[in-house]
Parts: structure tokens; C-alpha cells; sequence
């Protein structure tokens, strides 16, 4: 997943773009993102004969554990890549870029609204 706002004025010049700490911070904002979607819609995949991809349901399978047991290590994971998300970006406010460090601040807000996105949209109640 990557994030672009070119309308919003969130480009960065592409040496800052390509950076690998900018590319692994947007990595674990996507992946952070994808697990929330994951852990709020377990529930419905987990009714559906044919389920979608949900990383709850895969590692129950791989591990044949509990879906409150898969449930708990998504959450860790997630909240691992919060972690590394968050000292990533507080690394990268050393680097003198005022553009890395509002596109920084507005992935990290994408992330809290994907959130409230989740857990309030009808999609998944």
C-alpha cells in the first residue's frame, strides 16, 4: 500500500519518497492498517462459508488455536508495527524536510482515521 495526496499537497521528491526508512514506515502504516480491517471484520469472514483473506482466520488455521488466540497475536502484531511506525517517524524528524515531515504526520493521521473508520462504519456491525 502506499500513500499519495497529491491534491492534499502531500508529495515528497522522490529521493525522500525512495528512502527505505520512509518506504518501511509506509509498510507498516499499510500493513497496521490491513490488520485493523482485519480484526473488526473477523466476525463476519468467519461466518462466510468462503471467507476472504483475514489474517484472524489464517493464523487460527496455521496454528490451530482459537479465533480469541489469533485474535490476540494480530494484536500484537499490530500494535508492533504502531511501535515501529512511531519511532520510525521519530527518527526521521531529524531529517531537515518540512514536506517528509507533514506527509509523516498525515500517514499517521491517515492511520487513526482508518481506525475510527473501522470501528464506526455500519459495513461492520
Amino acid at each position: 500500500m502506499t500513500l499519495i495526496d497529491a491534491v492534499g499537497g502531500y508529495e515528497l521528491p522522490v529521493p525522500l519518497y525512495y528512502d527505505p526508512r520512509v518506504r518501511q514506515l509506509l509498510t507498516a502504516a499499510g500493513t497496521a492498517s490491513v490488520l485493523v480491517n482485519d480484526l473488526v471484520s473477523v466476525e463476519k469472514g468467519a461466518a462466510d462459508e468462503k471467507p476472504v483473506c483475514n489474517t484472524v482466520l489464517q493464523i487460527a488455521a496455521d496454528r490451530e488455536c482459537s479465533i480469541a488466540e489469533a485474535t490476540a497475536r494480530t494484536v500484537e502484531l499490530h500494535n508492533q508495527l504502531v511501535r515501529d511506525f512511531e519511532a520510525g517517524h521519530r527518527a526521521l524528524l531529524a531529517v531537515p524536510s518540512v514536506e517528509l515531515h507533514r506527509f509523516l504526520k498525515g500517514t499517521k493521521a491517515w492511520m487513526g482515521g482508518g481506525f475510527e473508520w473501522h470501528t464506526t462504519h455500519p459495513r461492520y456491525k
